[in-house]
Order: structure tokens, then C-alpha cells, then sequence
């Protein structure tokens, strides 16, 4: 019997439209004898039923003209006259929600809450990976190289600017501005000078109220790996070297430039042979040690010159879902997606569980419990 997966998208998310591109990729590529899908948008805050055959239908979304869905013990029902009716009854869900509460861990709970098995990382790994200040800190407990960097907030520099520019004196110029939760390099910039980091800081703010300040490490080469699981393995992909026009990796390198739509924005393998094993192992350490689910990719830059490693950030939901770092070694899409769900629905760490006593039993025996007042 085929099983029912909601592939869900969207969100409240500057990343919202390429969510949407890897969601069409994924419904492209899915086992349609094995799954029957369907297509689940987050907007915000709600769920739809959309028909995703039509990318011009998300350039300017509108309600009136879809079905608003609720999520209820664990299906959808369609909201319309305050009356539900049953919808879908997914067996997964295939989240390919970039940023946002999509990837953060609100969606996840969400699923969690409702006993659905969905692909990607848990609540808690979501989180700790979202939040550049929470990997810095991660990384740190295992000892994992990483840059030197300092976190301003937005409300410290709006009211104390010099005493933030003052405690950034310690990182060596250039550096690197990011708002802390945000992906494909959105909201940042590179400073040479004071006045660079004061722009870039009021760029990052307009973002996020807390921002990752970093020196910024020229001439280095970005290398990127994912991971996924496979019953008690932890399956590292092949690395890849993305291609920048700048000192690093721009929204428009990724998505609007035309080597976007091509093979050419990477090079697989990245061709750095003194890190290949290196980036690997420390993958599957981070995929370990924060217990992850789903399809990982992590970012790595590499200083040639010292032959030294360090993870830039952690992404739980990678764009494409980091399909095409596995194709190289003989697992198409559409395995991937296979693997990813079956994954998803052996394994058991997010069904509820509830674990009674007879404390209520007890005080209602009239016990001197019973005449318990809060202090």
C-alpha cells in the first residue's frame, strides 16, 4: 500500500522561494508507486493545499484562491465556514521548508505535537542549527575549529554604537557581519573599515535582532558536505566547491546568477585533497552528536595557506535537499527521498510518550496532600 506523505514548504521566511523550488523538485522526483503525495504551503503561519505546477501561482500568493488546512491529531482537515472536513492523513512529511519556523523547530514541534514522522532534523538540533550563536557554542563543546567571532545585538548597538564598534576592536579587519538566524547569505556583509562594520551591522539588524560579527577569511575555499542516515549509518556525500564572485558565497551566487542554473556555481568533488577526509569525519560527528534526522549539509572553510578547517554553519534543510551531492555516488532523487521517508517513519524518538502516576489519586484520598496550598 502506498503511503501518504505531506510535502510541506513555504513559511514565514526570506528563504521562503527556494523553499518552494525544492519542494517542485522533490514532488518531480518522488517514488509515485510508493507515495501519494501532497503538497502542503506554509504561509504565513497557516497551512494550504496548492497545486505547485504553476511557479508563477507563488510569486503573488493569495488565500481567497486555495484551501486553508488545519493540522488535528495528526491530519489535515480543510477550514472553510468554520466546519472542518477531513483532508489528508499523512504517514510523513516531507519538510522542505528553508528558514523560518520551517527549520527552526517551530514546524517540527508542531509535527512532534501531532505524532507526525517528518524528515528532518528534531526540534532540538533545528534550533541549536538555525542559531549561528548556538553552532558557535556547540562547536565549541566538541572542540571543532571554527572562526573567532563576538555577537552584537540589535538593541546594544542602536544604544550604546560605540561601545559595540569598541568590544569588535579585538577581531582583526576584515570582517564578516551575519544576522544570526538567517540563511543563503542573506543580510550580509563583509567591513575593511569602522565604517564598512557600521553599515554591515545596520544591514544585519534589518534581519535579525542578534548578529555574529567574524573575522573574515580571505582567499580560503569553501568546501560543503551532507549527511544522511541509513539505519545505524551515518552516510557522508560527496563535497562540493561553490563557486563565489566575491570574498564569499552572495544570495546572488547561490540563486539569481546564471551559473545558479547551471553546474558550474560548484565544482563535485570540491578537489581540496589534504580536507576531503577531514570534512567528511567532522560531518558525521556533527550529524552524531546532535542526533540528527533527515539530510544535513555542513559548511566548511578551508585556509590552504595553513591547511586548517573551520565550520561555517549547519544546515538542516539544505536547498535541494543536497540531492545532488549524493548522485555522484549512485543515490538518485528519487532514492534519496525514499530513504529520507523510510527513515523518517522507523524511527520512534518523536512519538509522544506519556508516562502516568497516582499523585492525583492520591491527594483525592483525602491524604494530607489534599490540603496542599501554593507557597
Amino acid at each position: 500500500m502506498r503511503k501518504k506523505i505531506a510535502v510541506i514548504f513555504g513559511g514565514r521566511s526570506v528563504e521562503s522561494d527556494i523553499s518552494v523550488i525544492s519542494a517542485m523538485q522533490a514532488l518531480f522526483a518522488i517514488d509515485k508507486k510508493r507515495f501519494i503525495v501532497e503538497p502542503i504551503y506554509l504561509f504565513e503561519g497557516e497551512f494550504f493545499a496548492k497545486d505547485v505546477d504553476d511557479l508563477k501561482a507563488f510569486s503573488n500568493f493569495s488565500k481567497r484562491e486555495h484551501k486553508r488546512l488545519v493540522l488535528l491529531n495528526g491530519e489535515f482537515f480543510t477550514l472553510r465556514m468554520r466546519r472542518l472536513k477531513k483532508y489528508f492523513h499523512p504517514d510523513a512529511a516531507l519538510v522542505c521548508c528553508h528558514g523560518g519556523e520551517g527549520e527552526n523547530g517551530t514546524l517540527q514541534a508542531m509535527l512532534e505535537f501531532n505524532n507526525v514522522p517528518y524528515t528532518s532534523a528534531p526540534v532540538t538540533a533545528s534550533a541549536i542549527a538555525m542559531d549561528k550563536v548556538a553552532t558557535k557554542r556547540f562547536l565549541q563543546a566538541l572542540d571543532i575549529d571554527m572562526l573567532d567571532f563576538e555577537v552584537v545585538k540589535a538593541e546594544e548597538f542602536e544604544k550604546d554604537e560605540d561601545g559595540a564598534l569598541e568590544r569588535l576592536k579585538r577581531l582583526s579587519y576584515p570582517l564578516i557581519v551575519k544576522p544570526a538566524s538567517l540563511g543563503s547569505s542573506i543580510g550580509i556583509s563583509a567591513a575593511r573599515d569602522e565604517e564598512e562594520l557600521k553599515f554591515a551591522l545596520n544591514v544585519a539588524k534589518k534581519f535579525d535582532k542578534k548578529m555574529i560579527v567574524e573575522h573574515l577569511l580571505e582567499n580560503c575555499v569553501e568546501i560543503n558536505c551532507a549527511a544522511i542516515k541509513r539505519g545505524e549509518e551515518i552516510i557522508p556525500s560527496c563535497t562540493e566547491r561553490p563557486c563565489a564572485s566575491g570574498s564569499f558565497l552572495s544570495f546572488e551566487d547561490k540563486y539569481m546568477s546564471e551559473n545558479a542554473k547551471t553546474d558550474s556555481k560548484h565544482t563535485i568533488p570540491a578537489g581540496v585533497d589534504w580536507a576531503e577526509e577531514s570534512v567528511k569525519a567532522i560531518t558525521k560527528k556533527i550529524y552524531s552528536e546532535l542526533e540528527m534526522r533527515g539530510v544535513i549539509r555542513v559548511d566548511f572553510l578551508a585556509d590552504e595557506k595553513k591547511k586548517r578547517l573551520y565550520v561555517n554553519e549547519i544546515n538542516t534543510v539544505p536547498g535541494s535537499l543536497a540531492f545532488y551531492l549524493f548522485e555522484p555516488m549512485g543515490m538518485n532523487f528519487s532514492n534519496l527521498l525514499t530513504t529520507l521517508v523510510d527513515e523518517a517513519r522507523c524511527d520512534d524518538s518523536n512519538v509522544f510518550r506519556l508516562f502516568k502516576t497516582q499523585v492525583l489519586a492520591h491527594f483525592q484520598k483525602g491524604s494530607k496532600g489534599s490540603k496542599y496550598r501554593p507557597k
